[in-house]
């Protein structure tokens, strides 16, 4: 907007005098201009302030006072204006000035600076004359406004300051006690609380670091002495230094430190000129391979067998339950990629027609999975992949036999060795457990109902999602294709034996439903708030899909936003909430997922950024992040903004590469920045995603190869540190490899690579919608534990998918199917649509003024030109998701556009250029990326849907699902930066949740500091309600006992032969047995048969308790691994043929009486 006088027609007010002219005028009933000594004010109303015309941006426009003289803002202004002295008025027309003062800092009496504002020109300067600005024109008014508030602020962040003058004030005392301070110096002041209103909020930092600008300025103006506060180095992007700079400038990308290992892993990679082994000084070294031993990896010295083990020939009536055999592949020509010999486990031998069939589980190569350069030539990978519901696989189809060692010490052998298996269902890698020999058919030939399995798993008061578009539920349902699939919240109530139904009460969305008698509320009804209903619903066992969580509030808490996360988090993690003053009826409320404490596993995040991902992950409770890495520093001061008095965290402000090379050199040992071995029991970390976007043309530039080269410094720190979980985050496009698949993709190498370090790994493609952030963002993630541990489980999706999406995977197996496909499945929400999430914020209109009170974050990341603002205006905001090209299409644009168009790209005008778009508000944001260009034909919808602007830092901010209340370091450009390079808090936090729940799976005890453990032991959990587990020794039995609680059995590494005296000694059928499971319901009793017995005396067993070598027992073997369970063929001693379960036994009994007596 302009002033008035530019526009034509226009009539000013007075006659128009020259500022000389009227500085005569108005001066001259004191004496004259020459006789001023004193400074003389006069008054300034009816005022308009603007830019000059020859301005490079915005000329001629109105703009507020606060950008004068500050960074990216104008040396000079124009006003115009009425100036008066008494009774006498002069009009005056754009006068230029440069200087502007606000009296009233230092004095605290003075409750507000709205009436002392003054501005002076080179004329009245020469004069000593002063403008006080009074009364704006209408057109000015906002302007004005806006301009006041911030000069108010200034006023008492001053006033702070020098009332702290022996302080060193930091951003942190702006978080509340700056707030309370002014409310002690002014207390209900009316002003006052009027201005603190407009704001209203406790928390200052985000204004304070908006108009860090204005407000350094004016601080040092008063007192030269505030430069010297801290908190200047904290915000104001020209001086950030409060954290220790290790940046080493270079002119030429620096070569990516790695490991040893992680250079054997991508040595053949694209970007392998840019990796530098370094070794780890003999120290290190040893510390690492103490760690290792500790949390139970296989040893590991580098040297791997360099030729596949072959197989020896073996007839068919030599083949036996244990072995593992070979065959030809047998694919069809689906198989291409896969190896020339398949392996598999023999479970159980039978005869049918004659014919010896062999019951297997299949065991896997790593390119059986996914095409990668797996650097153990010599490792295979049990499965879940059985051939029970597969063709018959005949003995005679058995092309060798191989020679496996089982649960290695070492992976430096020439045998094929196991020590994992690939969960087909979940595509996980898991720690091999010798129970895994049994596959899950043969486990589950007595499978239990839906109905007993959950009454066993849930009890009365429990709190479950169930599938609404049952037949099952209330007569009142709406038809399936009138209603979408969406899981509702219930309380169980009780259970019907009889019809095998449960009886739930309902809980009814708060958005759906209206309170009687419900107090006002201050704060928009958010999509998890759910009351108590008087409904009840009889539901089949099958409707009811997983847990959920509901907690009560009072009210005031929901009304002041102090919701603990995750129940402030829109429903991520299943979470509901309920206010306390609506919720009659009695339920178990859902958990504090409140932090662990001193127990919560300490962290190193690399590629830190901001810090959003890492503070997702640690609202999940179950970590804290002890160590940040990153190289840009308005980033890592972000991350410094939003730490807490109780965080302790070390920021390195560096490269990973000098900081992996003083880590391998020792220093940490001299260097609180530099982690030592063992310090770190949590690993996170998103490598740069530059050189595998799709935003990245030239994916071969050396810039875009050595950020590509960084995730080998990513698995270099997980080699050295061997953390006990851990979390990666790159782009979907990272898993994307060669048509022709003659390289592997750098995803599949990260992830086989992690695998090879011995740990349990999981991946998968997590969107930021489906975890309740309103942006069409999808990430990659990888998950891993350490041998042993519970490795965390994929997030669940709460809320829907929007039409339009594709199904993608992270690759394809051998045989061509997707992997880790993206999942579809019902939810309890709906994704967060872009209107939805923003409907607090207000209009702003074209964002021109750059200011919103109560959001300061509310503002433009980009000043446009004018051409480019004409643009947006004329792109049509209906129908939803319009832009240049379809505006063109309909003949919108005027010809002399089209032809400027026409000249700069013919991209931006192709039918699915994404130039000028705007969001659709009934769908997403667009992923949020580094830069904002409106003009760019691939870089997605960044125009506002009904206003005519671009998007601002706030919304960037609520499409990331960052918190309100977290601080963006540098100015508007900078923090979009800053919030495209994260992760989306929803996503994060569900992934955190996970953590914590796997956490909580290994017992109270965990994580075992490892100064308690013996050289050489081992640590192993048992859970409640399940076994002890001790080691079996020559001298010793195995002892199997009930627990009521956690149990901590440290056990040597030493694993002697398996003694089967132990077994005699296990208690029978009738004492294993759960016998009776009485809950609530008294339900009836349920005894496990004999097959369920061995199955849990296999599950009892850990991983390590069976012989690794060759002095296995094999008739434990045999015991063990089924082939005395029902249907299966005994051994030619006792004649092929099916047995019954009481045949089972007594053979069972005889065997045992047999090794007794053979000592």
């Amino acid at each position: 907007m302009c002033p008035k006088s530019k526009y034509r027609g226009w009539t000013p007010p007075l006659p128009v005098s020259k500022e000389a002219t009227a500085l005569t005028e108005l001066c001259h009933d004191r004496g004259g201009l020459a006789s001023l000594t004193d400074h003389t004010t006069l008054e300034l109303t009816e005022f308009s302030i603007y830019r000059p015309d020859h301005s490079a941006i915005h000329p001629a426009e109105l703009e507020p006072l606060h950008i004068l003289r500050v960074k990216d803002g104008v040396n000079e202004l124009l006003f115009d204006g009425v100036i008066s002295c008494g009774k006498e008025r002069r009009y005056v027309k754009g006068v230029s000035f440069s200087i502007r003062a606000v009296e009233g800092y230092g004095d605290l009496t003075r409750h507000s600076v709205d009436d002392s504002v003054y501005i002076q020109t080179i004329q009245a300067k020469a004069c000593n004359v002063w403008y006080r600005l009074q009364i704006p024109s209408p057109e000015y008014r906002f302007y004005h406004e806006t301009f006041l508030w911030i000069a108010n602020l200034g006023k008492h962040v001053i006033d702070y300051l020098e009332s702290h003058e022996y302080e060193d004030v930091s951003l942190m005392h702006f978080r509340r006690e700056f707030y309370d301070w002014m409310v002690s110096q002014h207390g209900e002041i009316p002003q006052f609380r009027a201005w603190l209103s407009e704001y209203g909020k406790t928390d200052y930092r985000i204004p304070i670091n908006a108009y860090s600008d204005w407000l350094w300025n004016e601080a040092v103006d008063i007192e030269p002495e505030n430069a010297n506060k801290r908190l200047w180095t904290e915000i104001l992007p020209e001086r950030l230094s409060a954290i220790e700079s290790n940046i080493v400038p270079s002119a030429r990308p620096e070569h990516t430190k790695v490991t040893p290992f992680a250079y054997r892993c991508f040595k053949n990679a694209y970007f392998a000129e840019f990796l530098q082994p370094t070794e780890a000084v003999p120290d290190v070294l040893n510390s690492k391979m103490l760690r290792a031993k500790q949390l139970g990896f296989a040893n590991d010295s580098g040297k791997y067998a360099r030729e596949t083990p072959t197989g020896v020939t073996i007839e068919k009536e030599q083949i036996r339950v244990g072995d593992v055999v070979g065959t030809h592949q047998d694919g069809g020509g689906r198989w291409d990629r896969s190896t020339a010999t398949w392996f598999a486990f023999v479970q159980n031998i039978r005869t049918v027609r004659r014919r010896l069939v062999l019951d297997v589980i299949w065991i896997y190569h790593p390119v059986d999975i996914l095409f990668v350069d797996y650097p153990i030539k010599n490792e295979l990978f049990f499965s879940t992949d059985c051939n029970c519901n597969e063709a018959p696989f005949y003995a005679e189809e058995v092309t060798c036999k191989i020679d496996v060692l089982w649960h290695p010490k070492s992976v430096q052998t020439k045998r094929y060795f196991i020590r994992q298996k690939f969960d087909i269902h979940n595509e996980a890698f898991v720690s091999f457990k010798n129970s895994d020999r049994i596959c899950q058919c043969r486990k589950e030939k007595e499978r239990l109902s839906v109905y007993t399995k959950i009454t066993s798993e849930y009890c009365l008061g429990d709190t479950v999602l169930v599938a609404c578009n049952s037949d099952s539920n209330r007569e009142s349902q709406e038809p399936l294709e009138n209603q979408e699939s969406r899981l509702e919240p219930v309380a169980i109530e009780s259970f019907d034996d009889e019809t095998e139904m449960v009886l739930v009460r309902r809980f009814l969305r708060r958005q759906e439903v209206s309170v009687p008698g419900e107090r006002a509320r201050s704060f928009p009804i958010q999509a998890n708030e759910v009351v108590v209903s008087k409904e009840l619903l009889n539901v089949k066992a099958e409707d009811i899909i997983r847990r959920c969580h509901v907690r009560k509030f009072p009210l005031e808490t929901i009304n002041a936003s102090e919701i603990p996360t995750p129940y402030d988090r829109n429903g991520v993690g299943d979470c509901f909430y309920v206010a306390s003053e609506t919720s009659p009826y009695n339920y178990k409320e859902g958990p504090e997922f409140g932090s662990i404490g001193s127990q919560s596993l300490p962290g190193i995040s690399l590629f830190c950024g901001g810090g959003s991902f890492d503070r997702g992950l640690e609202e999940g409770g179950a970590t804290h992040t002890r160590y940040a890495i990153d190289y840009e520093t308005k980033a890592l001061h972000t991350y410094l903004a939003n730490l807490t008095l109780e965080d302790e965290i070390q920021l390195y402000l560096g490269s990973v590469n000098t900081y992996l090379a003083d880590a391998l050199a020792g220093k940490g040992r001299k260097s609180r920045l530099i982690a030592k071995i063992g310090d770190i029991d949590f690993f996170c970390a998103g490598s740069p995603c530059v050189g595998f976007s799709t935003a990245q043309l030239n994916k071969h530039s050396p810039s875009s190869k050595q950020n590509a080269s960084l995730v080998a410094s990513v698995l270099s720190y997980i080699d050295l540190y061997r953390p006990r979980y851990g979390v990666l985050e790159n782009v979907v496009p990272m898993a994307s490899t060669s048509k022709d698949l003659k390289v592997p993709s750098i995803f599949s190498q990260l992830f086989f690579s992690v695998v090879a370090l011995g740990y349990q790994v999981q991946c998968y493609i997590l969107d930021a919608w489906s975890c309740g952030d309103p942006q069409s963002r999808s990430r990659l993630f990888i998950t891993f534990a350490a041998p042993g541990l519970t490795l965390p489980r994929v997030p669940q999706l709460t809320h829907s998918h929007y039409r339009g999406q594709r199904n993608v995977g992270l690759g394809v197996y051998a045989n061509g199917q997707k992997f880790c496909a993206r999942r579809w499945e019902p939810t309890p929400f709906k994704f967060t649509s872009a209107k939805e999430a923003t409907r607090h914020l207000p209009d702003i209109g074209n964002g021109r003024i750059g200011f919103c009170m109560s959001h300061p974050d509310h503002r433009l990341v980009t000043q446009l030109k004018l051409l480019k603002r004409v643009q947006i205006s004329m792109i049509p905001t209906t129908p939803f998701g319009s832009c240049l090209a379809s505006a063109m299409k309909l003949g919108l644009i005027p010809e002399p556009q089209i032809n400027i168009i026409k000249n700069s790209t013919l991209r931006r005008q192709a039918e699915n250029s994404k130039a000028f778009a705007r969001v659709n508000p009934d769908k997403l944001f667009s992923t949020v990326m580094t830069r904002q260009a409106c003009d760019d034909a691939h870089g997605g919808a960044s125009l506002h849907w009904d206003q005519h602007r671009l998007l601002t830092v706030e919304e960037a901010k609520i499409a990331q699902g960052i918190p309100a209340n977290e601080v963006i370091i540098g100015r508007p450009a900078m923090q979009y930066k800053i919030i495209g390079n994260g992760v989306a808090r929803g996503v994060s936090v569900a992934i955190g949740l996970t953590f914590r729940e796997a956490y909580a799976a290994n017992g109270p005890d965990f994580p075992v500091p490892l100064s308690r453990l013996q050289h050489g032991s081992k640590v192993t959990m048992s859970t409640e309600t399940t076994v002890t587990r001790t080691r079996v020794t020559e001298s010793n039995a195995i002892s199997t006992k009930k627990t009521s609680s956690y149990s901590l059995v440290i056990e040597r590494e030493t694993v002697p032969t398996v003694n089967l005296r132990a077994i005699s000694e296990t208690p029978s059928a009738s004492t294993i047995s759960p016998g009776k499971e009485t809950n609530q319901n008294a339900h009836s009793t349920r005894t496990s048969s004999p097959k369920r017995v061995l199955v849990n005396m296999l599950d009892r067993l850990d991983s390590t308790s069976i012989a690794q070598d060759e002095g296995f027992d094999s008739r434990a073997t045999e015991l063990f691994m089924g082939s005395y369970l029902p249907g299966n063929v005994l051994p030619s001693a006792v004649g092929r043929r099916r047995l019954s379960h009481v045949e089972i036994i007594q053979h069972s009994e005889r065997e045992r009486k047999k090794v007794r007596r053979e000592g």
